[in-house]
């Protein structure tokens, strides 16, 4: 299942990077098969059945998808030699316990392992909402490490890190994106979630704990997000 569902978008006029993320637990229609959790459609269908779902259910078209496993992820973070993080006390305190780190309050720097393992915490504070905070103030980060180098060593790093995706798009369409993004740079940053609050109910359908989004206010708020 999807570990994490992230919609990127890059608005050129204003320079603006919206990121967006969808609970993975969010229960839906998936087309072709009973109502579920919206991470279950890419067990069933793979991407393409992600992105059929995602358009289906909150009427907003995909225009190219990248997916990359953890290991992978871990080696993308190790390609940039590691990623500065501020870690709040229980997040610090949660790593040491789990792996023997001895990482501290404040900013660190982070190798793949431990950057993963950032982005997976889910059993402090407000669990998976959290979480999804955690997994988009990592993509800025690797965004602001990669923005920092010259134009060559960006295209380097980006040839190195192709490599570990998956995507549907071709090479050309790829470094076309990055270059618009890292030659015109980003002046702001935004970071949403869907469902957000008062969007949504929490209920156990088939044994299952999920949240019921009302879906109406989950596209209202989608299409402004991104447009």
């Amino acid at each position: 299942r999807s570990d994490a569902i992230i919609i990127a978008s890059y608005n050129k006029a204003d320079k603006t990077l919206k990121l967006v993320s969808l609970m993975r637990d969010m229960y839906v229609p998936i087309p072709g098969y009973s109502d579920n959790r919206l991470n279950a459609a890419y067990s069933f269908g793979g991407i393409q059945l992600l992105d059929k779902t995602i358009e289906k259910d909150f009427r907003v078209p995909i225009d190219g998808t990248v997916e990359v496993n953890f290991e992978g992820f871990t080696k993308l973070v190790d390609l940039l030699k590691g990623l500065d993080v501020k870690l709040s006390k229980a997040e610090a305190g949660h790593l040491n316990k789990k792996f023997g780190w001895k990482l501290t309050e404040g900013q660190n720097h982070l190798n793949g392992q431990q950057a993963l393992e950032y982005a997976r915490i889910r059993h402090i504070g407000n669990g998976d909402f959290e979480r999804t905070d955690r997994q988009r103030i990592l993509l800025t980060n690797m965004y602001d490490s990669i923005s920092r180098l010259n134009m060559t060593k960006k295209y380097q790093i980006l040839s190195k890190i192709l490599p570990y995706l998956t995507t549907d798009m071709s090479k050309q369409e790829i470094l076309g994106y990055a270059c618009a993004v890292l030659t015109g740079g980003i002046q702001s940053t935004e970071s949403y979630r869907i469902p957000a609050e008062g969007g949504y109910k929490i209920a156990k359908i088939r044994d299952m704990a999920v949240l019921v989004p009302n879906l109406a206010k989950a596209r209202a708020l989608l299409k402004a997000c991104i447009c």
